[in-house]
This record gives structure tokens, sequence and C-alpha cells, in this order.
């Protein structure tokens, strides 16, 4: 049984221990004196100033995505993060999509995803692609994925395959993962990936900045958990990453021996 536990930090900047006077809070990671700061803050993470917001928006609607798990609505969903909305939130349903394009400065909330299985390089849920133009200011909060990785195929591509159920890849920046599941997905539960190497080693040069992933779990995936490179600024809390690389008949077999694992499932 390949099983990680992680709560950790990786290349963190300690900023105040003394709440901040403005609004602008990024996210509250209390460490009990573990670590000598409790939050991580940023007056520009403008994205993560909606986080607990309880605005909703009726673009998946208007655009036609329908929402029953079994439709298509990868168009209809890529029309809705495209039309400016601040915040898409599904209201609890279950959407059968793939590869849809995350633009900045917006939050996707409160909904599940299955991915449309396929051959293609890649094959994923949402995807923040920073290669062409970085992105910044995006919160995914509420969101399971299940990236059946049963019904995938071609896994001798790019970087085995290429069907993470998240990937971030490029320049990347201010990005909140908030109790997100991903599980079955056909490599990574959540790939963070540079695409191409910075041109030093040097921290500004690095790929991804001010990455938060909190509160969320990685299971059951073909490869790993989560795959994490060109980082500065990433912190993890709470997070669970556990019976990854390991195949569908090991999987059932850890499954018959743990009948209580009840949030095993390949819907």
């Amino acid at each position: 049984m390949k099983k990680v536990v992680l709560f950790s930090l990786v290349s963190f900047v300690a900023f105040s221990q003394t709440p901040p006077t403005t609004t602008n809070l990024g996210l509250y990671i209390p460490y009990h004196n573990t670590y000598n700061w409790d939050y991580w803050y940023n007056a520009n993470w403008s994205a993560l100033d909606n986080f607990g917001s309880s605005t909703e928006s009726s673009q998946l609607i208007k655009a036609g995505a329908v929402g029953d798990g079994v439709t298509n609505d990868s168009t209809a969903f890529q029309s809705a993060v495209n039309s400016g909305a601040a915040i898409i939130d599904g209201g609890g349903k279950t959407f059968y999509l793939a590869n849809v394009s995350v633009p900045s400065n917006i939050t996707i909330r409160n909904l599940a995803v299955k991915v449309i299985p396929g051959s293609a390089t890649p094959t994923s849920a949402f995807i923040l692609d920073g290669v062409t133009a970085p992105k910044t200011n995006v919160t995914f909060q509420n969101v399971t994925i299940n990236g059946q990785r049963s019904l995938m195929s071609n896994f001798t591509s790019m970087s085995d395959g290429y069907k993470s159920c998240l990937i971030l890849q490029g320049s990347v920046a201010n990005v909140l993962i908030d109790h997100v599941t991903a599980n079955f997905c056909g490599t990574d539960g959540l790939q963070i990936f540079s695409y191409t190497r910075p041109s030093t080693d040097n921290d500004s040069d690095l790929r991804f900045h001010n990455i938060a992933v909190s509160n969320s779990t990685f299971k059951y995936n073909r490869r790993q958990g989560i795959s994490l490179d060109s980082a500065y600024n990433v912190v993890m809390s709470n997070v669970t990453a556990e019976y990854n690389n390991l195949d569908m008949a090991e999987i059932q077999s850890i499954y018959a021996a743990t009948p209580n694992m009840s949030d095993l499932y390949d819907w």
C-alpha cells in the first residue's frame, strides 16, 4: 500500500501573525504554534476575496449546461467560464465534461465532475493553462472530480498520458484549491507542471507562485496524488494523498479488506 498524508509547507514566506486590517484576507491557516505564522495574505488575491461568498452565478444555466452527469456539458461550461463571471457555482450538480480551459480571476465551486474519457492529450476536468499567457487569481472550492481512469486510453504520450483531473501548467499564480477531491484520475489528481523550464533557478523565475491547497483529498489515481515542479510559495494544509500508483485490481483488494472505505467509487 502506498500512502502519503501531507501536512506540510513548501517554500513558504512568513507574513505577519497579526491579522491584517484590510478585508483582502487570502487564506487563514492556523498552525497552532508549529510554524511562526498564521496568515497567508496578499492584497492582490482578488479571487481569494470571494472565498465563502454567498453570491451565485447563473452563467451555467444561461450557457445551457445540464448538470445531470450524463449530458456532455463541456461546451456549455466553457461558455460559462468565458462569460466574465467572477463566480461559477454548480449548485451541487454533476457535470460530464473534459478539458475546460479556466481563465484568470474566477472562482469555480460547489459541483462534481465526471471526466469524459478519451485518448487525447491532455484529458482533464479543468486546465489552468499559463503556457501562452500567465494565469492568476483562481479558486476551486468544494469540487469533486472523478477521472474515470478505467475508461481512459493512451498512457504512452507525454506526462504518462497527461490525464490528470486538475492541471496547472505554464506560469500560474495565486490559486486556492480548497475542499477539492480528485479521485480515479488517469495520471495525477493534481498536476502542477511547468511545461517549459525556467531560464534560471531564481525564485522569481519559477513558474508557479502562491499556490494553496487545503482540506483536499487525492486518491486512487493511476500515477500520483499530486505532482509539482518549479514552484515558490506553496502551502498544503490538511491534504491527503493515498492509494495512488495502484492498479484497479489492487484498489479493489484494499476495498475488500477495508469495507468501511465508503469514499471508494468509480461512477
